[in-house]
């Protein structure tokens, strides 16, 4: 797979564009899929689908995850908007037959007075979305790899609930321009079911993504990544996003992102990171900051761990 890959992969995704492309802006459910929440990809611009080497890949394309070669487990903290917040674990084991991989997300919106149809007070409840993920992803060859996610969704607001499930589908080329590392990433993320309440059904946020990442300079004391992603969601236009990472001793690692077409709300995405080294394992922090336009910005944090 050289040229012929790289076109095969390229058209795919416009071919998805143009089929499932559509204009249903507002009408899909579990919108929380569509919140990043990994302090990484967000400060890259949530550009993450042509780099995928790490335990956000999940997330973002799970054929990523069939190229890492140490087990990985991290927790993720997302204050997001007002009082709501995200909380995930992920973790990650590269085994002989391929990569397993596990997630799970919640989204917590705080403590909510109820009011019955009179304006009395009924108590408070407390809404929240979540979401099991399990991925498996295999080297189809030393440079390609793919992976599928399956995913349990479940949204409860007081008394009632929705659920359903969907996959996400990803892969990863590798290559080399001018000797130095290259890859293309496409994902779809989000295909399946409805969610209802009662008798309402709303189809899910189903995304196209397409990305890729060069590594631009890279030798012991410096790096230069450079990424960039589009995506067309199912309710949405289309979107572009750029990200670079810069790494000084493979241990500080300080990263600036443009969401660049396709965002209302949020543009300009800057994050670092701190990975160090404990024998064979290394112990990583990550932060992410996002501005957001009239609202409260956000911050996401990571603590992660290879083994």
């Amino acid at each position: 797979m050289r040229k012929s890959g790289i076109i095969f992969i390229v058209l795919v995704f416009i071919l998805s564009l143009n089929v499932f492309a559509s204009d249903d802006v507002g009408t899909t459910g579990a919108a929380f899929l569509k919140i990043d929440i990994g302090a990484r990809p967000s400060g890259l611009g949530d550009c993450f689908v042509g780099i995928a080497d790490d335990y956000n890949a999940i997330q973002w394309n799970p054929g990523g995850l069939s190229f890492l070669e140490k087990g990985q487990v991290a927790f993720i903290r997302t204050n997001w908007l007002a009082d709501t917040s995200f909380n995930a674990v992920s973790f990650v084991y590269p085994f002989n037959f391929g990569t397993l991989a596990f997630n799970w997300t919640s989204l917590n919106y705080g403590s909510i007075d109820g009011y019955d149809i009179y304006g009395n007070p009924t108590g408070s409840f407390t809404p929240t979305d979540t979401a099991i993920t399990l991925s498996y992803s295999k080297e189809l060859t030393k440079d390609f790899g793919l992976g599928v996610n399956i995913k349990q969704i479940q949204s409860k607001i007081e008394s009632e609930s929705a659920s359903t499930q969907a996959i996400d589908l990803g892969m990863l080329y590798k290559m080399e321009i001018s000797g130095h590392p290259f890859k293309l990433g496409f994902s779809i993320l989000n295909l399946g079911g409805e969610m209802k309440f009662i008798e309402e059904g709303d189809p899910l946020p189903t995304n196209y993504l397409f990305g890729f990442s060069y590594m631009m300079f890279e030798n012991d004391s410096h790096s230069v990544l450079g990424a960039i992603d589009l995506s067309k969601p199912r309710d949405n236009d289309f979107r572009a996003n750029l990200g670079i990472e810069y790494g000084l001793k493979n241990m500080l690692f300080f990263r600036v992102g443009y969401k660049a077409a396709g965002y209302d709300i949020e543009d300009i995405t800057a994050g670092l990171g701190f990975h160090y080294p404990l024998g064979n394992n290394i112990f990583g922090f990550d932060y992410a900051f996002g501005k957001m336009k009239e609202i409260n910005d956000v911050h996401r944090f990571s603590v992660s761990f290879k083994f």
